[in-house]
């Protein structure tokens, strides 16, 4: 008896002082993420090192395209992007925005996750997909203040298939700037009735 109970303290002992050697190897990768905030695009958001950043068009599921402004990080083990679109010209609904995206991003991909997401007051949509080649995304699609907004974390197949949860990480930091609930939290209302 005695001997159980000195070997279970010793492997409790031995868990205790794993711990604090976990967090320090954990501790480095994340010691190199910083949230980035963009104020006059209402939104922040974490990468790995400083984004580039990039402006060209965005391409619409109808064949349209429309402004759009990209900040992007492109490691070995990873993609990190944030797709910001220009839709003041545009008179679709944004749950009609959100879906063409969406089939868009599910094109090349099978999906193993989807379902509504929000940050804040702003409703959206969330998809976890598997890559053709192994790879995995973590993706989510909003619309805020006439934009479109598209993050996406990409981790390569090998950190895919080492558990690494850097894609989802990126796309879970995203969060809006501002006041997102509107009058009274006018927005969160008519975003929870949209969901209906």
């Amino acid at each position: 008896m005695r001997a159980r109970n000195h070997h279970r303290k010793a492997a409790l002992h031995a868990g205790i002082l794993a711990i604090p050697a976990l967090l320090a190897c954990g501790g480095a990768s994340a010691a190199s993420w910083q949230e980035y905030v963009y104020a006059n695009y209402g939104f922040a958001v974490s990468f790995p090192q400083p984004p580039k950043t990039g402006s060209g068009r965005f391409q619409l599921p109808d064949g349209a395209s429309v402004p759009a402004v990209v900040w992007s990080v492109t490691e070995p083990d990873g993609d990190y992007r944030v797709t910001i679109a220009d839709l003041t010209r545009r008179s679709e609904s944004e749950r009609g925005i959100i879906d063409g995206v969406e089939a868009t991003l599910k094109r090349d991909a099978d999906v193993k996750v989807e379902l509504p997401a929000r940050v804040q007051a702003v409703f959206g949509r969330q998809i976890s997909l598997a890559g053709h080649d192994g790879s995995h995304i973590s993706a989510a699609v909003f619309v805020y203040q006439h934009r479109l907004y598209e993050i996406t974390g990409t981790a390569s197949a090998a950190a895919a298939q080492a558990g690494s949860s850097d894609a989802i990480r990126f796309q879970q930091s995203l969060r809006f700037t501002g006041n997102t609930g509107g009058f009274l939290g006018l927005n969160l209302l008519l975003g929870v009735l949209r969901q209906l």
